[in-house]
């Protein structure tokens, strides 16, 4: 780029100045600042900005990162036309977008996995009945398995219409729990890979026991009242997750986006709405011979959880705080509860 040179040598040093940084827990500043996860995250990002001496030689690795990968076709000619790797709003487009967001990553990783795992005496007495998750889908009501006559099948998809569509549930999401205190929720759904071993002679190789490998889906708060099971029902469009609210069509796509050749003028507000996870992209694609996945549904206290926190649209996970000055919109950590490693190494526990 004729204002910047990125060399790949200069981003092979950013990173293994930041793998330093998380091996020795502080920064190479005049005051060894301790690692955060705050300010591991701006250093990944896009570089440290501080009057302190040494905080200034931790660059953009992650930005940097993208236009090199953006301009890689034209690094030898005069060209500059960009790769969508360079824009943000398209840049998933490019299969190299998740290699190299693996990458960094996996940076961040080793810092969470020297943190130990998290420990959770402060959850509430609720039980939650893994016969009682159903999934269910405005086309099409789960019948009952095993049927062979079709006409059965039709009379329990009609039954199944009957009790859990309708005005007495919705039919996107539907979950039982039951509990024995009375409070309010916070419940945060995750879904993970599974594979298709059916022994666990060496545990640590399995995907479920990788922290990192869980994909949020939704969090969201919920009274529950004591001791009794109740239904709660969850409209997918509302996951905390997705952009809000959720694009589904092309013209809802068109409606946001950005003319060729025209300079990018929304203001901090507009940026905020427009943010969030792709509504298509909210459950894993999978393959043409199906793929296995563990839905993992945790529980915490509302009154130790609660935050602040309106906003019209964007994301509340995928995006964080709505203005700069804000804090994330979590008392708990980004991630959590799989934001550090399992107990001995499993998710169970």
């Amino acid at each position: 780029r004729p204002e910047q040179h990125i060399k790949v040598s200069e981003l092979a040093k950013l990173r293994d100045l930041i793998k330093k940084t998380i091996e020795q827990g502080y920064f190479d500043d005049t005051n060894k600042t301790p690692v955060t996860a705050e300010l591991l995250g701006r250093a990944i990002e896009s570089g440290l900005q501080s009057s302190m001496t040494g905080f200034d030689q931790y660059g953009p690795f992650h930005n940097n990162g993208h236009m090199l990968l953006a301009f890689i076709n034209f690094q030898n000619t005069k060209e500059l036309d960009r790769g969508v790797m360079g824009d943000v709003r398209v840049a998933c487009r490019d299969p190299v977008f998740w290699k190299w967001h693996r990458h960094v990553d996996d940076l961040f990783r080793m810092y969470q996995e020297k943190l130990g795992p998290n420990h959770f005496n402060d959850c509430p007495p609720v039980q939650i009945s893994s016969d009682g998750i159903i999934l269910c889908f405005k086309d099409k009501i789960p019948g009952i398995k095993g049927l062979k006559d079709p006409q059965q099948d039709i009379e329990a998809t009609k039954w199944g219409e009957q009790t859990f569509g309708g005005h007495n549930f919705h039919k996107e999401h539907d979950r039982q729990s039951t509990n024995e205190l009375e409070t309010k929720m916070k419940q945060r759904k995750h879904a993970w890979i599974e594979d298709d071993q059916s022994t666990q002679i060496i545990e640590y190789l399995f995907p479920r026991e990788c922290f990192n490998e869980w994909i949020e889906i939704d969090k969201f708060k919920q009274e529950l009242p004591p001791k009794c099971g109740t239904v709660v029902a969850r409209d997918c469009d509302r996951s905390s997750v997705v952009r809000q609210p959720p694009q589904k069509t092309i013209d809802e796509l068109d409606d946001t986006a950005i003319a060729a050749n025209t300079e990018d003028q929304e203001s901090d507000e507009e940026q905020y709405c427009d943010c969030g996870w792709p509504f298509h992209l909210l459950l894993p694609r999978g393959s043409r011979n199906g793929m296995k996945f563990k839905l993992f549904v945790f529980i915490s206290d509302w009154e130790k959880d609660k935050v602040h926190h309106v906003t019209r649209c964007g994301s509340l996970s995928f995006c964080g705080a709505e203005r700069p000055k804000d804090k994330y919109p979590d008392v708990r950590p980004m991630g959590y509860p799989f934001d550090r490693p399992f107990k001995d190494c499993s998710f169970e526990k």
